[in-house]
């Protein structure tokens, strides 16, 4: 496939010098096939300064997940392109692309603040910040947002629309692929949907991310992803997140300085004792004895 086809270089592209964020949220494995289609975990996920300080809480990343699902959801049943604004007030465009009736993928363009609106989300933002983090916190992210006025809205329409379109190319390029003549579930020995759980914990693994927040963004039952995972990656989801959880904690305590407590809190534990427990039941030292060995 040319280089002008492939997606991430459009996303990249489209994105350059803006603060919005696009992922492309596929529903099926045969993406895996075509290179073309490839684009990086950060462009999977909802993946910026402020989305991500808004899953930091247990509370923060429920409500995130469930206004993704609700997204798909209304995505997959009406079939067309809307705008839609999360929790927090922050707009966002949803393109769903199908093949033959069936959803495809979606193309999510967000991290949007519409200047217009702009008093009414901060209010908005203060208002769930009480409930979800300190008050003040997500409002100080207010600048990373892409502030823009009602009337340049269209000009981001147009910008999931090229995407969109460009994917289509790549799917009329590629008719057998994605007609179900060649059926693509799995790459490197990895079915498609445990190497989309394995992206969405390597971004978010310092969040409470659950099996079930992924499992219904794919619309799978949990119990199957489940043992799914604990066949492809030969360890429960659980115990995925805690290695990865430990290799950061690991690198933290050899490249800073931070207190124990700090670095706990950094890698997704809200409690360091248990962090001293699964610390030491991965390595075999407590996180003092692992600075020090390595100091």
């Amino acid at each position: 496939m040319n280089n002008k086809f492939e997606l991430q270089n459009l996303i990249d592209i489209l994105s350059y010098s803006k603060k919005i964020h696009i992922s492309i949220h596929y529903l099926t494995g045969t993406y895996q096939q075509d290179p073309a289609l490839i684009v990086q975990p950060a462009n999977k996920v909802h993946y910026c300064k402020f989305c991500n300080e808004a899953k930091m809480t247990k509370k923060g990343l429920a409500l995130c997940m469930r206004n993704k699902y609700l997204s798909i959801n209304k995505a997959m049943n009406e079939k067309c392109q809307f705008i839609g604004k999360c929790y927090l007030g922050i707009t966002e465009i949803v393109t769903p692309v199908f093949i033959n009736d069936s959803l495809f993928c979606i193309v999510y363009i967000g991290n949007i603040l519409i200047e217009e609106d702009t008093e009414k989300t901060i209010r908005q933002i203060q208002y769930a910040s009480g409930i979800t983090h300190s008050k003040s916190h997500l409002s100080d992210l207010i600048n990373e947002l892409e502030n823009i006025s009602i009337s340049r809205l269209d000009d981001y329409i147009k910008m999931a629309d090229i995407i969109s379109g460009c994917i289509h190319l790549i799917l009329d390029a590629n008719k057998d692929l994605f007609q179900g003549k060649r059926p693509a579930t799995h790459i490197n020995n990895r079915h498609w949907l445990i190497q989309q759980t394995v992206e969405y914990i390597e971004q978010f693994y310092n969040t409470d991310i659950k099996l079930t927040h992924i499992s219904d963004l794919f619309f799978v039952n949990s119990q199957y992803l489940s043992r799914l995972f604990s066949k492809n990656m030969g360890v429960t989801f659980i115990e995925y997140i805690h290695f990865i959880r430990m290799k950061e904690a690991k690198k933290l305590l050899i490249e800073t300085d931070n207190k124990i407590i700090e670095i706990a809190y950094k890698v997704g534990f809200n409690n360091v004792t248990y962090f001293n427990l699964v610390f030491k039941k991965n390595t075999g030292l407590t996180p003092f004895e692992f600075r020090n060995k390595h100091s």
